[in-house]
């Protein structure tokens, strides 16, 4: 008898995808669960950059039920989307973060920049990994040089620096 062995069908730099989101949920974003997994939740900052995951994936969900062979038991479905639409990424390995906290939830509600692709299990579930995490920096530096004057903000003459 031939034993037949699933092969992961999408390869991560035909699925990649860059996005703008907010991290709404990053309790194992920094370290991993119970299952020695990272995941966290987030949210596509335009209706463009989730038009365009959903896009993604759609092709992907299609392409690997067409590309299974004949004797595969993969059936296609969504690993990256929970049961309310919040999007997710889950992985083995630690996603690169620009900014490393001590606080597991510092990323919480956070505007960031997600590099993600899409990957398949033997299953035929389709799940998001996320190769980088790029935070953009607190700006409370630059509301400190916003002053108001006459009830309207002005900005501070930093020359003397």
């Amino acid at each position: 008898m031939i034993e037949y062995k699933e092969q992961t069908l999408i390869s991560p730099r035909e699925s990649e995808i860059r996005l703008e989101a907010w991290i709404t949920n990053s309790k194992y974003l920094q370290t991993p669960n119970r299952f020695n997994e990272w995941s966290f939740d987030f949210q596509p900052q335009t209706t463009q950059d989730l038009e365009r995951f959903h896009e993604l994936a759609n092709r992907f969900l299609f392409e690997l039920d067409w590309q299974a062979g004949p004797y595969s038991n993969k059936k296609a479905a969504k690993g990256y989307e929970r049961a309310s639409g919040e999007l997710f990424a889950t992985q083995l390995f630690k996603p690169k973060l620009n900014i490393e906290h001590p606080d597991e939830w510092f990323w919480e509600g956070r505007e960031v920049s997600l590099c993600l692709h899409l990957r398949d299990l033997p299953s035929g579930v389709i799940v998001a990994n996320c190769d980088y995490v790029d935070g953009f920096e607190d700006t409370e530096t630059d509301a400190a040089a916003v002053v108001m004057v006459d009830g309207r903000p002005e900005r501070i003459n930093d020359d003397d620096w």
